[in-house]
């Protein structure tokens, strides 16, 4: 196995397999349901559906980033980067079909890929391939942790 299929093998773990620290992402989110994903329990500023969009957000931005689009950014104060409104019912299922969209759009990027390319610089950044890979891999990992935890604490 190269590298690159070692990325697209950890990635599809933590998504939807068996990932070493637990439980995969589509496995917690598929245990959400609508009723919770707007609640912000007291002493949280953030609700489940507002920590998906910031996943979402950073997923395609990654994905615009690995196809050379240097110009893409997201401004860390932005209603796209953390977006507190209220979701419907309708966009929660868009959101989950998004989630899922950026998944094969972020395997489909690692896979157009060569080993070489990790240590290459990113298109308008300051980090190399690798780096923005592993950390969009971290970055779900980190927040899918905030969403089981309000899920908990909604469910308590």
């Amino acid at each position: 196995m190269n590298e690159i299929e070692r990325v697209v093998a950890n990635a599809a773990d933590c998504f939807d397999g068996k990932p070493w620290y637990g439980t995969s992402t589509m496995s917690i989110i598929d245990m959400v349901s609508y009723s919770q994903v707007n609640i912000r329990p007291e002493g949280f500023s953030k609700s489940i559906a507002g920590l998906l969009r910031h996943m979402i957000a950073w997923r395609v931005f990654t994905i615009k980033r690995l196809r050379g689009l240097a110009e893409f950014t997201i401004d860390s104060k932005s209603a796209e980067n953390w977006n507190s409104s209220n979701v419907t019912e309708k966009e929660w299922k868009g959101l989950l079909k998004l989630l899922k969209k950026t998944q094969e759009a972020l395997v489909d990027a690692f896979e157009n890929l060569q080993s070489e390319n990790l240590t290459q610089g990113v298109p308008g950044s300051i980090y190399n391939m690798d780096y923005l890979i592993r950390g969009i891999i971290q970055h779900d990992v980190y927040h899918l942790g905030q969403i089981a935890v309000l899920k908990d604490i909604i469910e308590s």
